[in-house]
């Protein structure tokens, strides 16, 4: 399955793409989760095309993983669906 969504998302991102990855409800995130956001946060810069807008609550468990690997300041990360939202519109004008 990760290499089926790897191949997926690699051909989104060449597209110039923008996603959003909504992790609000989501309480844990182990290292392959963390490592595949990595990976698509890397493709966007190293295409210059597309974004990567992450919405999650600081204060659970996921936003807990970003703040202790220090991708807070790294990633494009919102409290806030809209402010992630509104991000997107803002540099993935089309």
């Amino acid at each position: 399955m990760r290499a089926e969504l790897d191949v997926a998302l690699t051909r989104l991102f060449e597209a110039g793409a923008c996603l959003l990855l909504d992790l609000r409800g989501a309480s844990f995130m182990d290292s392959s989760a963390l490592g595949l956001i990595i990976s698509l946060h890397s493709r966007v810069r190293e295409r210059g095309a597309g974004a990567l807008a992450i919405s999650c609550c600081s204060e659970t468990g996921v936003g807990r993983v970003f703040e202790a690997t220090r991708l807070v300041g790294v990633l494009h990360l919102f409290d806030d669906l809209d402010d992630a939202v509104a991000y997107l519109d803002t540099v993935c004008q089309r």
